[in-house]
């Protein structure tokens, strides 16, 4: 009995909102904890009543018990590493933030504002810009989510529009973030048309690296931010350097893109099919801008 209390796993925890329909939030980013091998603890931000095809009710937790979680968790099982998702109001983020100041471990922050984003600066902008995201080692944040927070438009890019998406990172940076992740940019050519080319971009302000693959044709690539964030958060956990743990989480989520199957009436979700690299999945990584 004492040899198997000592063969412990890491922990990792996810803060943010449920999905009923499993294919994203809090279930998702379980799914993705199991296939690298770390052990899943959960906070629930929010209920959300969604399917494949849309999102309904959302039903935030009441902040007595986002507070029992996390004390619940802290008590007994600290986490190596942790990742933020939905934050439904400005109550729910001050709560988390107030225990992330006390926290050691790493956070890595998917943004997540395609239902919240509005409301939650609304009622918290201070808090998600003077303490969440000072206290994140990543920010992960689609072109969307840039636009928002930074007024910088990355959804597209070209070699003489790069600067753009550098100088988005460097606002991150700015705001105290420790490294930002810059999602989902599609790339256009050198005749200004849209290529086959996806493309992100990581910095810390010191060694920056852009992140290229080749889109999959598919309309099943449902949750590819928060299950790219989820990974990212294991690796770390389990004590990946972060630059590596980058690497093997986009291929991670390639290889579920290019595995992912429909099972409602709309688009699939990312699969879940292990966490080992394969062959073809693995994306290009170069300190230059590589189109």
């Amino acid at each position: 009995m004492t040899q198997s209390l000592q063969q412990k796993v890491p922990v990792v925890w996810t803060i943010g909102a449920s999905d009923s329909s499993g294919g994203s939030g809090i279930q998702a980013d379980l799914h993705t904890f199991h296939d690298f091998s770390v052990h899943g603890c959960t906070v629930i931000t929010a209920l959300n009543a969604q399917n494949s095809f849309a999102l309904g009710d959302t039903a935030a937790t009441d902040s007595n018990s986002v507070n029992a979680q996390i004390n619940a968790l802290d008590n007994d099982m600290p986490a190596a590493a942790i990742k933020l998702g939905a934050m439904p109001n400005g109550e729910v983020a001050a709560n988390v933030a107030e225990y992330l100041q006390r926290y050691k471990g790493l956070v890595v922050y998917d943004l997540e504002f395609d239902s919240s984003g509005p409301l939650l600066l609304e009622q918290a902008e201070q808090t998600v810009r003077q303490l969440l995201l000072p206290r994140s080692d990543l920010v992960v944040a689609n072109a969307d989510e840039v636009k928002t927070l930074c007024a910088i438009d990355v959804g597209t890019v070209s070699a003489a529009s790069a600067d753009n998406v550098v100088a988005a990172a460097q606002h991150f940076l700015d705001l105290g973030v420790r490294s930002v992740l810059i999602t989902g940019c599609k790339v256009l050519d050198a005749q200004g048309v849209v290529s086959t080319g996806r493309i992100d971009y990581w910095s810390d302000g010191k060694d920056p690296r852009w992140i290229a693959v080749e889109a999959i044709a598919t309309a099943n690539n449902q949750a590819g931010g928060c299950t790219l964030s989820a990974a990212i958060a294991a690796l770390l956990g389990d004590g990946e350097e972060l630059q590596r743990a980058l690497v093997l989480a986009k291929a991670y989520v390639t290889k579920g893109i290019r595995g992912a199957r429909q099972i409602g009436n709309g688009p699939g979700s990312v699969a879940h099919l292990g966490g080992q690299e394969e062959e073809g999945d693995t994306p290009m990584v170069s300190t230059a801008y590589p189109f």
